[in-house]
């Protein structure tokens, strides 16, 4: 598998962190850009001459400044981005969250809860075979994973 290239937007340093050592014990080839907020983010994917662009991203909803359901709006208002997989990674199980993000473009919604209770075997489920094709498929069905979807 290539390398690939992950940005995740947490405000939570822990949670940065357990996503760093998670990604790490999973094996899987990939660089981590870790941003504290969504306003991060934007100014990243501004100067991209600079840097390669991230394979796939993942946002927190919840985050001081911009959070991620502004940063996800902002970045598939750029067509340059229209197909890059973004992850709603947050603690956040509202049903209004999940349909707004749906509706604004994310690919996947899960919970920290669950995520965090195995995050290497979530790692390595995302980037199982052909993980970009089967986020840009979008099924609504199989969209959220929360402990109430499941």
């Amino acid at each position: 598998m290539e390398n690939i290239k992950i940005i995740l937007a947490d405000d939570d340093e822990d949670d940065r962190s357990f996503f760093q050592q998670a990604l790490a014990g999973s094996g899987i080839d990939a660089n981590l850009l870790a941003l504290e907020d969504g306003q991060q983010v934007i100014d990243f994917l501004s100067d991209l001459h600079s840097a390669p662009c991230p394979d796939i991203l993942f946002l927190d909803i919840n985050m001081p400044g911009m959070d991620g359901k502004v940063c996800l709006r902002k970045i598939r208002s750029q067509v340059q981005f229209k197909d890059t997989p973004i992850i709603m990674l947050t603690t956040s199980t509202d049903a209004r969250d999940i349909d707004e993000t749906y509706r604004e473009g994310a690919n996947m919604y899960i919970s920290k809860l669950l995520f965090y209770a195995d995050g290497e075997n979530w790692i390595k489920k995302i980037f199982s075979s052909d993980w970009r094709q089967r986020l840009l498929r979008r099924i609504r069905e199989k969209f959220a994973f929360t402990k109430e979807s499941l």
